[in-house]
């Protein structure tokens, strides 16, 4: 189930359509779109929805904006962080890779300890692949990705599952009276996760098999040696 703009879609395909109309007859090129807007608010709706949300949005997002891909094809739509970077984003990624509520809880309550990981390891931020340092990197599991610890987890936790609130920057978060099973999630994490600074290339071509060691799948990526100014059509992402 998705919800944009107030309106809820049941299935995805009609969400798309949505999300597809309403980016095109409604949001301008080059505009700084205000999160209080109506655009604003549709497209915090929409990013909640994407599979690497922390990533996106980094230590807050304060405004989005469209903009013409300089090689003539489609658009891309990109966040405005806190510290005045920009990643661009898909509404197709957002609704075809559908987390479901209890994931977005999850990764919402652990955000705190990944940006304080951030914050101690900031002095050495280089990809853990490549080398390369001097971008906005990305936070990478390590070891065990995200998707494995929360299986083990609600797989030996006894506390019920909980239920969920809409947060006010349209974000699932755990409700108060969700707050046990939010510290026991949130200790478990805390306990297997390893971090490591990913690029964006090297996040996306890192393999996720669990029974990996972390050499064996450094193997399977290739590194970089030059970076340059990539833009991407808004389809691809």
């Amino acid at each position: 189930m998705y919800e944009l703009n107030g309106k809820t879609f049941q299935k995805k395909s009609p969400a798309l359509e949505y999300a597809k109309n309403y980016i095109n007859g409604n949001i301008p090129y080059n505009k700084i779109i205000d999160l209080e807007s109506d655009n604003g608010k549709f497209l915090l709706d929409l990013i909640a929805y994407h599979p690497n949300l922390d990533e996106k949005q980094g230590d807050g997002i304060i405004g989005f904006q469209k903009i013409k891909n300089p090689f003539g094809f489609g658009y891309s739509l990109q966040v405005i962080r806190v510290d005045n970077t920009t990643d661009i984003f898909s509404y197709k990624v957002c609704l075809d890779f559908h987390y479901d509520d209890l994931s977005i809880a999850m990764r919402v309550a652990i955000e705190p300890l990944r940006n304080k990981w951030r914050d101690a390891n900031k002095h050495n931020s280089v990809c853990a692949l490549c080398g390369i340092s001097n971008i906005l990197l990305e936070i990478d599991h390590k070891t065990i990705p995200f998707a494995e610890i929360k299986r083990r987890f609600l797989k030996e936790t006894k506390l019920p599952t909980p239920s969920y609130m809409r947060a006010t920057e349209c974000r699932w978060k755990f409700d108060d009276a969700s707050h046990e099973y939010e510290k026991a999630w949130v200790q478990y994490h805390d306990s297997l996760v390893d971090y490591q600074f990913l690029c964006g290339p090297c996040n996306g071509k890192k393999s996720d098999k669990t029974d990996y060691t972390p050499n064996e799948r450094n193997k399977d990526v290739k590194p970089i040696k030059k970076v340059s100014t990539l833009y991407i059509n808004v389809n691809d992402l």
